[in-house]
């Protein structure tokens, strides 16, 4: 898969992850299912496409919590 690289500032052969976070947002806990991309030259983590997603989940999370 090819994706934009942010560091190496090119498009890229990288590695999907997703995994289950926990970061404090709001002076709160928030548990949300997290994407990221790896990238083969770099070894750097970058979003690319998947940055909407992670804000949204963490947000909805948050919300769920009040």
């Amino acid at each position: 898969m090819k994706k934009f690289c942010d560091y190496c500032f090119k498009e890229v052969s990288c590695q999907y992850n997703e995994d289950f976070v926990i970061e404090k947002i709001a002076n709160a806990s928030v548990k949300y299912l997290k994407k990221w991309y790896i990238c083969n030259e770099c070894s750097n983590i970058f979003y690319d496409d998947l940055l909407d997603f992670n804000i949204e989940k963490a947000n909805s999370e948050l919300r769920k919590m009040n």
